[in-house]
């Protein structure tokens, strides 16, 4: 499998803590890594970044894309997504028979993550394995919340010609909506929901609570519906924006104390 972390000047920060985290859990071999770097990082992090996921890794390539959209969520988003897509099939995909875009944001719990995610992705005989989730808007009028349809989250895992097997791909970049939103119609038919993703949007200030790993809401308006207490399981959390997940893990963890007098 071929594991793409995409960086931008917004999480380069988190990114470098992902590599550090990835590679103290035992790195990602036999799969391989794809770093693709927007214009603005500066290239002392870039070769950080580079350097602390070598260690965990062996590196298929470096890219450092052309200037972009940098203006935020969702634009920014959707044109590093479209961006990495093309990097990949450009190349196709280094030998590899599918790829992670693996957001700076989530979190590996079990050393043996990437190949959990390739047995079951080879298992499942679908082009797409990720989170299919509730697609949330607001209304305009009155504010209050609604779904409709559902989405698989951008975080998951690609056939190696995405550009080519998703027609609605080429207009990505153009979209006011999230690029995993704007897909849903296409991409959902034809994925495989997994439960080794815990899909925490938007937490941070992750901490145990005694024999559990919890966190809170990093935003208010995302309010309890995604900060959930870790599951058992799981291979990876996505979502943590402040790398205290990471922080937790790499402690150790206290004895319980006995109710004993």
């Amino acid at each position: 499998m071929l594991i793409a972390l995409p960086v931008s000047k917004a999480d380069y920060k988190l990114a470098l803590q992902l590599v550090e985290h990835v590679s103290r859990i035992g790195g990602i071999r036999p799969h391989k890594w794809l770093l693709v770097f927007t214009h603005n990082i500066p290239d002392k992090e870039r070769k950080a970044i580079e350097a602390r996921a070598a260690q965990g890794g062996d590196i298929a390539e470096t890219v450092v894309l052309e200037p972009m959209d940098e203006s935020g969520w969702p634009k920014s988003c959707n044109a590093l997504f479209f961006e990495t897509a093309r990097v990949v099939e450009k190349a196709g995909a280094y030998g590899e028979p599918c790829w992670y875009f693996f957001e700076p944001d989530n979190t590996p719990v079990v050393p043996q993550w990437a190949d959990l995610f390739q047995r079951e992705y080879t298992q499942a005989r679908k082009p797409y394995l990720g989170v299919i989730h509730d697609t949330w808007y607001s209304s305009p009028s009155t504010g209050k919340r609604f779904t409709k349809g559902r989405h698989m989250v951008g975080t998951g895992i690609y056939p190696p010609k995405l550009l080519s097997a998703c027609r609605l791909m080429r207009h990505v970049k153009m979209t006011p909506w999230a690029f995993d939103v704007f897909l849903q119609w296409e991409v959902v038919p034809q994925t495989h929901h997994t439960e080794l993703i815990q899909h925490n949007w938007q937490t941070a200030k992750y901490r145990r609570q005694g024999a559990s790993i919890v966190c809170s809401p990093n935003t208010p308006r995302t309010g309890d519906l995604y900060s959930q207490p870790l599951r058992e399981g799981i291979a990876v959390v996505h979502g943590c924006k402040d790398g205290s997940l990471i922080k937790v893990l790499s402690e150790p963890e206290q004895p319980t104390k006995s109710n004993k007098k």
